[in-house]
């Protein structure tokens, strides 16, 4: 089975996704972009194996996305599936445009998404766009709800796992988490240091709190508002919150079964991985609202979400957990058993199975 996917950059977790997926299908996968802008060099993008890499050439746009009519010669009807994770940029637009013109089935693929109100011209180019795909290839409730409210037929959605974890990530079992010995709550956020990530808001509430509520913030990440909060630790002395460098992945990884609270203060995130990560290494989770991966997986029995504009929501969150350590306990429990399948083995298969069984389907009809 051949199979081209468009995104729009590289990154360590798609790569290991397209390298199990391209042990089983004739894989090329075209990157609209190297790089984002606001990315350092130092994010490595992992070493591809299992496929074809093809960077395209265009006008950037914003931090990830560009204008390419390279995409174009690489639209051909000898793939099986053409797969568009990146379908709103331009280049996606003018693929999608390119492909219906020329009647060339292609399937879109979406981590998640919030629909908005449907007004503007920019949302009709996402109805146009989005109407009359072959497929489309959801991660959750939300991203179906996303698809159909631009036009797509809800018999054609197909739910995918999407994920950064490798079975071999997620520990055997969950004594680590009986064993957390911290003497005061440890919380960890992680992200780009960017204003939409909203930690200066975290930690100003972190320095409201210590003083009643002790606890340790540890700040993980990369991004142009570092000095900014270094400066707020520094003028403020606090001696609770720390910042700290990006991190490889498994380092993170022993980062969060070191901690006991997950934080993510996003003003908005159309999935948001780390919720995933942090979750299958048996941690609570306090997030917004408007954090897609929040929306589809915490609830009352894995963490709590408030109104990202809210500070006072976000303040009453962390002290309920910090303050609570059997229920943090059991938060975390839950978590651990929640995300036990949220691998890229069963990311691939799932695809896979999806695939495989509309490609017969296809194969049926044309007989």
């Amino acid at each position: 089975m051949k199979v081209l996917f468009l995104t729009n950059i590289p990154s360590p977790y798609t790569t290991n996704f397209f390298n199990e997926l391209g042990k089983s299908v004739d894989l090329t996968v075209v990157y609209e972009r190297e790089r984002a802008a606001d990315r350092s060099s130092s994010w490595g993008d992992g070493e591809i194996i299992n496929f074809k890499k093809i960077v395209l050439k265009g006008l950037k746009k914003g931090n990830e996305q560009s204008l390419s009519f390279g995409i174009l010669k690489h639209l051909k009807r000898n793939y099986d599936y053409i797969i568009l994770g990146s379908f709103t940029t331009p280049t996606g637009i003018l693929a999608v445009l390119w492909m219906k013109l020329f009647r060339i089935k292609y399937s879109l693929f979406s981590e998640g998404g919030i629909a908005k109100n449907g007004k503007g011209i920019k949302e009709l180019i996402k109805k146009i766009i989005i109407r009359r795909a072959n497929l489309y290839l959801s991660s959750c409730k939300l991203g179906d709800e996303y698809f159909v409210q631009y036009g797509a037929d809800k018999d054609k959605i197909r739910r995918i796992i999407f994920t950064t974890l490798y079975e071999h990530d997620i520990e055997p079992n969950a004594d680590f988490i009986e064993n957390r010995t911290n003497n005061i709550p440890k919380l960890i956020a992680v992200g780009r240091f960017i204003e939409s990530k909203g930690f200066m808001g975290l930690i100003e509430v972190s320095r409201e709190i210590n003083k009643d509520y002790p606890h340790e913030l540890h700040i993980v990440g990369s991004g142009t508002e570092k000095d900014k909060y270094i400066n707020y630790i520094n003028d403020y002395k606090l001696n609770n919150i720390y910042v700290i460098d990006q991190l490889d992945k498994d380092a993170l990884l022993k980062y969060y079964r070191e901690s006991d609270i997950f934080v993510l203060p996003t003003k908005s995130d159309t999935w948001g991985l780390v919720i995933i990560e942090a979750m299958s290494q048996g941690l609570p989770i306090i997030t917004t609202n408007t954090c897609v991966a929040g929306r589809e997986f915490v609830d009352q029995n894995s963490g709590l979400l408030y109104d990202y504009s809210n500070l006072i929501e976000l303040k009453n969150s962390l002290v309920q957990l910090i303050n609570d350590n059997k229920l943090m306990k059991q938060l975390s429990y839950n978590n651990y058993i929640k995300m036990k399948d949220y691998t890229f083995e069963n990311m691939v298969k799932g695809h896979l199975d999806i695939l495989n069984s509309e490609y017969k389907k296809r194969l049926t009809r044309t007989k």
